[in-house]
């Protein structure tokens, strides 16, 4: 069984206790569950009650001292914030159906087993009493224990990717994180509504956040390959079908994150824009700049976008590949003013060592470096303010990162020649 926090236990603990003082019948579901039976640490819990979600939440909020509640009485739900769990999601059990596909589900309030029916894949719809201060016996009507065991992927029902074409972007996912197959009528099912074009019925918004989804995975280069054997990427954009194009970047993009984070654990990346620009730089600009209009993708990525085209206007990788050796300056000079994201794309992008370690050189120290004295001290050493502030500080730390200006006293001797020049010259 999975590791489960403190915290968790705790939470558990005054659901049941609330369970038992309303008489509602409440559950660990999904995802939860599923990583329980498979060994994974428990990082999220979800719990469904046959009743007023709302109120339950409110509940075991106030039995653990917990403030932060939020409510969505058209959906039936509430989160509750944990100090350390994140938000955790309490909703009603409910019955939904898709009155066309592709459509957003209506639902209405039901019990555990309908609750469970509408689920994605058999091993999500499997549920844990929670009652007495403790987790009851599994509740699995329709087997999703035994396909999780066996290392199958199975829908609910042969309509289900009709239903929500999502499910198939899930269906990825699940199949390269678990190293898990599709069952054979599922299987089948997918390749049915592929055929009937049910990815048209949903919006481009949803798709997008089903690829970032996919981006976000721990190694998504497999995903990324499904995706193309199914033909999903050639509907999401025809550029994007050359597997060989972009396999071994993005593989070369996850060994570049696994260095950065290692090197630097503390600085926060967004690993999946730096798989997006992995795809996008195989793009025509014009392709890319009509795929992020498409999918209406945030100003962030448009920003590393117009990124890519300064690495190209500065021909960046032929001079960090043709040079072995690189000034501290020089390198600043260079990469001053890219994302880290950027720069993790152009560390993967890059084919020699030597280049790689330029840039990580850069991303770990030479990017911090800075004068010690700042535009307030030149002025009392008598400069006057304008532009010229601006290049001593710049010139003082091209100094200091080739290791010719070490202390304070370095840094005010250098400034003062500057500033003699400058007044001087009358400037």
């Amino acid at each position: 069984m999975g590791f489960i926090t403190e915290e968790t236990i705790a939470f558990i603990e005054a659901v049941s206790i609330v369970s038992v003082e309303t008489g509602i019948a409440a559950y660990a579901v999904g995802g939860f569950v599923r990583e329980l039976f498979l060994g994974e640490k428990n990082e999220d819990i979800d719990i469904t009650v046959e009743g007023d979600a709302i109120q339950f939440a409110k509940q075991v909020a106030r039995l653990l001292n917990l403030t932060n509640v939020q409510t969505h009485p058209q959906f039936q739900t509430a989160s509750v914030q944990a100090p350390s769990e994140g938000w955790i999601d309490i909703v009603t059990a409910r019955s939904e159906y898709y009155p066309y596909p592709g459509a957003l589900p209506v639902v209405k309030s039901s019990n555990i087993t309908e609750d469970l029916r509408r689920r994605d894949f058999t091993f999500n719809a499997m549920a844990i009493p929670i009652r007495e201060r403790k987790m009851l016996p599994l509740v699995d009507p329709f087997s999703g224990l035994k396909d999780l065991q066996k290392g199958l992927i199975r829908i609910m029902h042969p309509k289900s990717f009709h239903d929500d074409p999502t499910r198939i972007f899930r269906a990825v996912r699940y199949q390269t994180r678990l190293n898990f197959q599709l069952e054979a009528e599922t299987k089948e099912a997918m390749q049915t509504a592929l055929k009937a074009n049910v990815l048209e019925t949903i919006s481009n918004d949803r798709i997008r956040n089903e690829l970032i989804a996919i981006l976000h995975e721990q190694c998504p280069n497999n995903a990324l390959r499904l995706l193309d054997e199914w033909n999903i990427l050639k509907y999401i954009h025809p550029g994007l079908t050359a597997v060989h194009a972009y396999n071994g970047l993005i593989s070369q993009i996850q060994s570049s994150l696994t260095q950065f984070a290692l090197l630097i654990p503390f600085y926060k990346i967004v690993s999946w824009e730096v798989y997006l620009l992995g795809l996008i730089s195989i793009l025509q600009p014009d392709d890319a700049q009509n795929f992020l209009e498409r999918y209406h993708f945030p100003r962030s990525v448009q920003n590393k976008i117009d990124e890519l085209r300064v690495v190209q206007e500065r021909d960046l990788i032929n001079i960090l590949e043709q040079h072995d050796h690189l000034k501290p300056s020089r390198l600043v000079e260079l990469l001053d003013g890219l994302s880290k994201e950027t720069l993790l794309w152009l560390m993967a992008k890059v084919s020699t060592p030597q280049a790689r370690f330029h840039i990580s050189l850069y991303l770990r120290t030479l990017r911090h470096v800075k004068p010690q004295i700042n535009g307030h001290t030149l002025l009392k050493m008598g400069m006057k303010p304008g532009k010229a502030v601006g290049d001593v500080l710049r010139a003082i730390r091209k100094e200091k990162l080739d290791g010719r200006l070490i202390t304070l006293d370095d840094e005010k001797t250098y400034a003062k020649k500057w500033i003699d020049t400058y007044l001087t010259d009358g400037t």
